[in-house]
């Protein structure tokens, strides 16, 4: 099944689709995701995703649980979920193109001088 959401035709950035419910519970299970995603072992990740899909995905994994991904700089756990595949997934994977608007209020880097 192919899920599309609008979007501006200029666009490749789609909005987020999330439930505020769903990204509600993912702030409740966050402090067990954080430690998780400090180790970035992605094995264990893809076991507590399992157990906490509905605090994590939306028809897609959520945009909020990548951008924690990011923020933790967990690859293994990113390249898991970017993948999709393994079968604690269920076939869900995350769109990197679909953002929060959490995620466009993060601060931007220069690399200027």
């Amino acid at each position: 099944m192919t899920i599309v959401y609008p979007s501006p035709p200029d666009s490749i950035i789609i909005p987020d689709p999330t439930s505020d419910t769903v990204n509600a519970g993912l702030y409740t299970i966050l402090p067990r995701l954080r430690l998780i995603l400090e180790e970035d072992n992605a094995q264990a990740f893809l076991h507590f995703f399992q157990g906490n899909m509905h605090s994590m995905a939306w028809d897609l994994v959520t945009p909020e649980t990548l951008l924690h991904i990011i923020i933790k700089n967990s690859v293994r756990c990113a390249k898991a979920v970017l993948e999709g595949g393994a079968p604690e997934l269920q076939g869900l994977r995350a769109y990197p193109n679909c953002v929060t608007s959490r995620s466009t209020r993060l601060p931007r880097y220069s690399l200027s001088t």
